[in-house]
């Protein structure tokens, strides 16, 4: 099963079998899951569909211990069942926000994946880089919705080649993928073809 087909399966559908192939030492209490995203349903510069569909999916995981890292944006979703982790200078405007988000985001998943037992998933983002994510491969699923490519070049200029490389590496080097969309499961293919889709 794939994550994004949570919208439609019924409710009691298993997390082990969502998360598919991530493997914990926990028993089955309440593990702890971690889910780091730059956007946001209440991201004012992107919040757009992937974000949306990141939320839902997290909402229904009622049986993991739910962290939600996100960028600082204004009037944030809350959820009592979810720790809402916001990163990143939101005030001073989207690039500022969006590299904040990045460095400090990785420390959140560094500490976070020191507690026994923790997987993450995570929205990575050529736009904000979290360099961190290669470390932990093993036990995160990467929810990849697009392929942004040579765009990137473009829109960052100097930092560009950096970040086209920061997603490079997350189509080559990650173990598990979920994506909504068969053009961005050939590319990850095309690039990772040992990867578990």
């Amino acid at each position: 099963m794939h994550l994004w087909h949570l919208e439609t399966e019924p409710s009691n559908t298993r997390p082990d079998q969502i998360v598919s192939g991530l493997r914990t030492s926990v028993p089955n209490r309440m593990k702890p899951l971690l889910h780091l995203t730059y956007d946001s349903p209440d991201n004012p510069w992107c919040g757009g569909g992937g974000s949306l569909r990141d939320w839902r999916i997290l909402k229904r995981l009622k049986s993991w211990d739910r962290s939600f890292c996100t960028g600082a944006h204004p009037h944030p979703l809350r959820d009592p069942e979810i720790r809402r982790i916001d990163r990143g200078l939101a005030r001073f405007g989207e690039f500022v926000s969006r590299r904040t988000y990045a460095i400090s985001a990785g420390r959140v998943l560094r500490r976070f994946m020191r507690r026994p037992g923790a997987v993450a998933s995570q929205s990575p983002s050529a736009w904000a880089p979290l360099w961190e994510t290669f470390r932990h491969v093993d036990r995160m699923l990467l929810v990849v919705h697009h392929v942004a490519g040579e765009e990137i070049l473009r829109r960052l200029g100097p930092l560009g080649p950096s970040s086209l490389r920061f997603e490079n590496r997350i189509l080559a080097e990650g173990r598990f993928y979920a994506t909504p969309n068969r053009a961005t499961a050939a590319r990850i293919r095309e690039a990772n073809p040992g990867a578990r889709i």
